[in-house]
């Protein structure tokens, strides 16, 4: 049986876009944070803990301790209700809150009972929870709590990274298709220039004042076109530069 659905948060599109920004893959993001949910699990002395992403349908478990399933609907899940607090969510016994009680993961097999919860934020949008489970009622102490929310910063902070190192391979495949097109594109002016002065060099004296003015003419030309392009360039580049700057600055600040 579902368990009951929890409502939307209020900045519930908010949350969705900040999601989509990351651009996470969510298939990937295993071996980034397997580390802190084994820490989890270990320091709770739970079987079971889990770092959860949920967008508008699903939960994604992108990393788990004693737990292998990879997505799960946003309404079948206990993270669902974590992601509308601002510090925790903690149920000591699923099978007596009306919310869970007649949940498959309750009645069934897997047979849950403790769940603690800790909102994964950036910003002011909760993107998804750090879990622990138990198939037993308990209560976690406030020092482990503290530690699941320091676990819980860590994730925050290398989601940041994750979605700032992809930024700089962006930038870096921009700069290389600058400079595929620097190469096109600074050819042709070059080789104009260059032709002209051997057309030059080959007739010599025969050159008549009139012909000698109409290749200087055309020489500069190539030239001014070379230097514009050379300033259309470093634009982009001092461009490009401010950008990365700009989000290495936020990114600190955020974090």
């Amino acid at each position: 049986m579902t368990p009951k659905a929890a409502p939307f948060a209020n900045n519930e599109i908010g949350r969705i876009t900040a999601l989509a920004d990351l651009n996470l893959d969510y298939l990937k993001l295993d071996d980034t944070f397997k580390d802190l949910t084994k820490l989890a699990a270990k320091i709770t002395g739970t079987p079971l803990s889990m770092v959860n992403i949920i967008d508008n349908y699903t939960v994604w478990t992108v990393s788990g301790y004693g737990f292998e399933i990879q997505q799960t609907p946003r309404e079948e899940s206990v993270c669902q209700y974590t992601i509308l607090e601002k510090e925790e969510f903690e149920v000591n016994d699923l099978s007596v809150n009306p919310n869970f009680k007649d949940a498959d993961f309750v009645t069934g097999d897997a047979h849950f009972r403790f769940y603690h919860g800790v909102p994964i934020s950036i910003g002011d949008h909760n993107l998804g929870a750090l879990c622990v489970m138990d198939m037993a009622p308990r209560q976690l102490s406030a020092e482990k709590v503290e530690m699941l929310k320091i676990i819980s910063d860590e994730i925050t902070n290398r989601l940041k990274t994750l979605h700032y190192i992809e930024s700089l391979r962006d930038k870096v495949k921009e700069a290389k298709q600058t400079q595929n097109k620097v190469a096109h594109d600074i050819r042709g002016p070059i080789a104009g220039i260059m032709g002209l002065a051997d057309i030059m060099i080959e007739q010599g004296k025969n050159n008549n004042l009139d012909e000698v003015l109409d290749f200087i003419t055309l020489i500069y030309k190539g030239g001014k076109s070379v230097l514009e392009l050379a300033d259309e360039i470093l634009s982009e580049a001092k461009n490009a530069q401010k950008k990365i700057s700009s989000k290495g600055g936020t990114a600190a600040l955020q974090g």
